[in-house]
């Protein structure tokens, strides 16, 4: 359950999503840019970290967080957690 809405940020802003669930302690976060399919961004097991993206994940109150150290203008896109 997504319940931070960032609708607008400037260049090099930090920009945090969370998302709240009910179940399951893996999560995804995935990224849409228009007209193209959800893309895989980050995972919290993900081997591999995504530059400029931290998880944080806060198992007791079941929130994960994706954190954007810098925004840029290729970060404007839709962001789903599942």
């Amino acid at each position: 359950t997504p319940y931070t809405d960032v609708d607008v940020a400037s260049e090099r802003d930090s920009v945090k999503l969370s998302c709240n669930y009910s179940s399951g302690d893996t999560l995804q976060w995935y990224r849409q840019y228009p007209k193209s399919p959800p893309h895989l961004l980050v995972m919290e097991h993900m081997p591999e970290k995504t530059p400029g993206f931290t998880l944080n994940h806060d198992k007791i109150a079941k929130r994960m967080d994706l954190e954007i150290s810098s925004a840029e203008v290729t970060d404007s896109a839709l962001y789903y957690c599942a």
